[in-house]
This record gives C-alpha cells, structure tokens and sequence, in this order.
C-alpha cells in the first residue's frame, strides 16, 4: 500500500481530513492504520460520530483532544448516575410556590407570581454557560397557556390569552437577548398574532418551531392548527382537525406529521406560499389547500389486533448552539418517536411500543413517495398510504415492560414524551391511587458503522446489556423484533418526595440538552413541584448534598 510507504506523521496528517466513515474503513484495512487511529485525536472524533454528537470550536477553551475526550466519556457516564432533585434545592433563587409553563424547546419556563423566568442550564462538562431571562407577565395582560423557544434559543413564543378578553388568545413573538431580557423580535415580521375564538374556555394546546415556521395549535370547538412563517408574516398552512387529533411535529420545514388515534397523517408545506396575514379570519381552507401528501402505515399486526397512537415528538438541535459548547448533538441525526399501544379489543392482554425513525429516513421515503418509486395503497378518502416496509424497515421498535394481563390490578399508561436530537425520554405512570412512582426511559440511537471495538472500549461509557424479558414479549406484532438500529436503553426508576396522603399526578416530561425535568401537580392541594435531572450533578447546585429521590437506576443497552 503505497499510502504506508509514506512518514506516519504525513499519514496521520492526511488521516486528519477523513470522515468517521472513511477512519473506520481505513482502521480495518490493517494493523498499522488500525494502531494510528487509537491516537486520543482520531478516538475522539469516532466516539463523536458513534455517539451522534459534532464537535464545538477549538477557540472555546484550551482543553486538548486527550481533555475532549475524557470529558466525553465522563458526559455519557454522567446520564446515568443523573438523579432528580426538586428544582428549589438547585437554584436557590426559586422559592415556592413555582409551576413550570407548558413548553417545548430547551429553555424552562418558571412562573412565579407575575414573572416569567425562563432557564438554559449549564453544563460544566461541555463547558456550555448558565442563561436566563425575565420578563413581567403583567405588562402583556396575558394569561399564559404555552410558550416555545426555537433550538437556538434565540426567538420564544408565548401565548396566552387576554385577562380582559379570554376568548382572544395571542401569541407573542420576543427575542431572547443577551442582556437577559425579552423584547420583540426585530426580525419578526409582527410582534404579535391574534384569533379571536367562540369559547371563552378557548387555549393553546402547542407551539413548536422549526426554522422559520411556527405551528400553532388551539382548542375552540374542534382542534384548530396554523403553521405560520414569522419572518414573512404569511399563514402559509392551516386546518380545522379532526376531534381525535393527538399530536404534531415538523419532520422539516416542507414537511408535517400530524398524528390521530388510529393514522399518521403526512402534509406538505411551502413555506414562501403567499397565504393569509395573521390578522385575516379563519379558517383559510380555500386559498391554502390542506389535502394529506400521503399516510403512513402502522407496523403489521396479529389478526384483530388494533394499534393506537399516542403522540409523537421530535426536535433538531440547533446547528449553532455547538459554538457555545465543547461538543453537542449532531442536528443531522435528529429522530422522530412514535408511541403506541396495540391490543385486541375487549380482550387482554395490552402491550406498548415506541417507535423510533431516523428524520432522514422518512425524508428519503417521502421523497420516494412523491417521485412515484414508491409503493402506495389506495384509500378511501382518495389518499395514499405509504406501506410500514417502505419507511419503517430502518426503525427501531422497542417493547415496553408494563404488559397488561387479566389478573394485574396496576394499569401503567403513557404520561409523557419528548425527543430532540438522536434522544428520547418516554414517561410511565401508574393509576393506583397516590402513587408517586414515576418510571422512565431514555433513548438515545448510537451509529455501529463507526464503532471499531479495537479503538473504543465499550465498557468504560457504556450501560450493561439488556434482554428482553419474557415479561415483554411482543406477541400482538405481526413480525418478529429484529431491530436493525443499535442503541442505548437508559432506564430510571423514581419517586415524589412528597407525602401521599393526597393524589400527585405526573403533568409533563421534557428531555434537555443535559437532562431531564418533570413537573408533579397536586390538584387537591393546588400546588406543584418541578423535577430537574440535571447530568451536571454540581452545576448551580446550592442544594447539592441534598439526597436524590431516586429508588433505582438500570442502564440497558443492546
């Protein structure tokens, strides 16, 4: 190999300029190649590419590559030990009472009395910085519902609706500043989108961002959702919902899943359509077509078997916030994830799936789809379906361990998801009366094309294995699982430090940047309290010592 006759300082030199894939080949072409790549500099960049996750700039600190990838590992190894604690005993700044604001992004939302404070935490082992901003509720004349903030974490989206008016809901569009501060945005084609509804009770369900679309989504007297472009000030999408309508997400900024009980529901969007201003009455249906692009089909079951959906989520990090951080994730390896539960009616048992697919896949299925190489199937109301083998086949279907059986008296069911990145957080609670038990999973989809066993050693960032126990077999699937996509499986096993002598539900769950927070309300008590499972263990941390609620940690991975 005329590559080998050269000085290895000129062979490691030009093996500097090659992609994970292209290290990983050259690692198994030979001995040698395989001895240069176990350099500190080339095993970071193949724990980076293994671990979906991209490099932040050189000029943050002056931490070697030896330090990058000793804090990598220590990252990994961190979401393990990760322990909840109240959100009081981290930031000292927080007195009860607090409640968190219904959200999605990455910034927490806390409201205390009429303030809002919204918090991006730090991270010691990314070098990422403490942010937050502040803001008075009263000056708007606002009752909040939900707010948004766009990965960058540059544009938040509050809405509410009016104290003197509450069947007008708003949407407020501010910047978050530097200064820490909120303001209207200056690139914002309005500061401010209103709809005036017919129910006084009238709220917003969700907001979510992707790049310069924001889908709205409200509650009058049917589910109503607007994708509207903030920087053109155009309506470019909108749709009056079916009642069984559940959730939403951009797969990218052409494309909407929108998720019913029974169907998943692909549409196109064109994002410089000329449709409607914010102002103008609703609904929009004649001058922006709303017609299916096409279904998508649910995985094959057992005879009489019937799946349901229950949600779905997913988030593309930010391309820039890695410029604030030694490494972050990897926005081109975003997922999208689908619970489900199929059972057979008036029958048990009960078994839950979740679902998880590539974004890409889904992309390059559509996109199939839509140049007609593609197989699809008639439906009945004129669309088609896109079969489970045509975008499911590169997808990870995980069994969860809450089978139901005739004789179990404990009914586990769904009470929260939430996905950004290549990581997913699935949250299950029980209906025993004053059960504080929480359980939840964390997904997180690795590449096995760049692991090289020779070069990383598994053992010291990875969880033990798991196998699927007989508890959790799937029996309602009409196909074996034999999932194709590797993964790590972290589970956490957690409860309230509250007392039980009153009902404590579990209200949301969202997955960070570098952990997790939940929120437990107590209805009978009107009172709530805030979880956060920082991976950052010391990071704010005024109440550091205090003892973690937890009751048991398993790491699983296959």
């Amino acid at each position: 190999m005329a590559l080998l006759k050269m000085p290895l300082e000129i062979v490691t030199r030009i093996l500097h300029f090659l992609g994970v894939i292209d290290l990983v080949a050259c690692g198994r072409c030979c001995r040698i190649l395989a001895s240069l790549l176990s350099i500190p500099t080339f095993q970071y960049k193949l724990l980076l590419g293994r671990l979906s996750m991209a490099d932040g700039p050189m000029s943050l600190s002056k931490c070697s590559l030896v330090e990058r990838l000793s804090a990598l590992k220590r990252y990994q190894a961190a979401w393990r030990d990760a322990s909840p604690r109240p959100l009081r005993t981290v930031y000292s700044a927080f007195v009860a009472p607090y409640r968190m604001l219904p959200f999605s992004g990455s910034a927490l939302p806390v409201l205390t009395g009429s303030a809002l404070r919204l918090i991006s935490p730090a991270c010691s082992l990314r070098l990422k910085p403490y942010r937050d901003w502040s803001v008075n509720l009263a000056s708007y004349n606002l009752r909040p519902h939900f707010c948004a903030t766009d990965p960058s974490q540059t544009l938040l989206v509050l809405c509410g609706s009016l104290l003197a008016a509450p069947s007008t809901i708003q949407c407020r569009l501010l910047q978050l500043s530097d200064d820490g501060n909120l303001r209207s945005h200056p690139n914002a084609a309005a500061s401010c989108l209103t709809v005036s509804c017919s129910l006084d009770s009238a709220h917003t369900i969700k907001v979510t961002i992707h790049g310069a679309l924001i889908g709205w989504l409200w509650f009058d007297t049917m589910p109503e959702l607007r994708v509207y472009n903030w920087r053109t000030g155009r309506v470019v999408w909108c749709r009056i919902l079916h009642p069984d309508f559940y959730d939403l997400a951009f797969i990218d900024e052409h494309t909407l899943l929108v998720v019913q009980t029974y169907r998943l529901l692909v549409y196109t969007i064109d994002s410089s359509a000329a449709g409607a201003t914010h102002s103008e009455s609703i609904p929009y249906s004649a001058k922006l077509p709303a017609n299916v692009t096409c279904l998508l089909g649910l995985p094959p079951l057992v005879d009489n078997a019937v799946a349901s959906i229950h949600g779905v989520a997913s988030q593309r990090p930010s391309s820039s916030i890695g410029n604030e951080s030694m490494f972050a994730m990897d926005p081109l390896r975003a997922i999208i994830a689908i619970p489900m539960t199929v059972t057979i009616p008036n029958c048990a048992p009960l078994e839950q799936y979740l679902v998880i697919v590539p974004v890409g896949a889904i992309i390059t299925a559509i996109k199939l789809f839509n140049s007609g190489k593609a197989i699809k199937t008639d439906e009945a109301d004129g669309s088609f379906t896109l079969p489970w083998q045509s975008w499911g086949a590169r997808s990870l279907v995980l069994p969860f361990l809450h089978r139901q059986r005739p004789t179990d008296t404990v009914t586990w069911y769904c009470c929260g998801l939430s996905a950004l990145g290549n990581k997913c957080a699935i949250t299950f609670c029980c209906n025993q009366p004053y059960s504080t038990i929480i359980d939840t999973f964390v997904v997180d989809l690795v590449d096995d094309t760049t692991r090289m066993d020779t070069l990383i050693d598994p053992g010291e960032f990875l969880p033990p294995s798991y196998h699927v126990s007989e508890d959790c077999i799937p029996h309602l699937l009409g196909f074996p699982l034999r999932n194709c996509l590797s993964y790590h499986l972290l589970r956490k096993v957690f409860e309230y430090d509250h007392p039980v002598d009153t009902p404590w539900i579990n209200h949301s769950t969202h997955l960070l940047d570098d952990g997790i927070v939940f929120t437990a309300f107590n209805h009978n008590a009107n009172i709530s309290e805030i979880y956060l499972v920082p991976v950052d263990q010391d990071e704010g941390a005024s109440g550091a010592s205090a003892t973690p609620m937890v009751s048991k940690v398993e790491g699983i991975q296959q």
